[in-house]
């Protein structure tokens, strides 16, 4: 009847299917980094990170920064 939600759907509540590719099973994410100490209480570092073996995607990420004490 009209105070059904499920009439006309076979049963179900989500009847829509989304088409994609096949998700990689075969990606990471490699990074590298280095810091320095100074004299005075300063430090200074830098991180790059890449995403690797995804077929349709590309990803980097590059941090820079000098921290110290006041």
């Amino acid at each position: 009847g009209q105070g059904n939600f499920q009439t006309g759907f076979q049963g179900c509540v989500s009847c829509f299917k989304l088409r994609s590719e096949a998700p990689d099973s075969d990606f990471f994410v490699v990074g590298a980094g280095l810091s320095a100490a100074f004299s005075g209480g300063m430090q200074a570092f830098f991180m790059v990170e890449g995403l690797l073996g995804y077929d349709n995607l590309s990803a980097y990420a590059v941090t820079i920064g000098l921290r110290g004490q006041f």
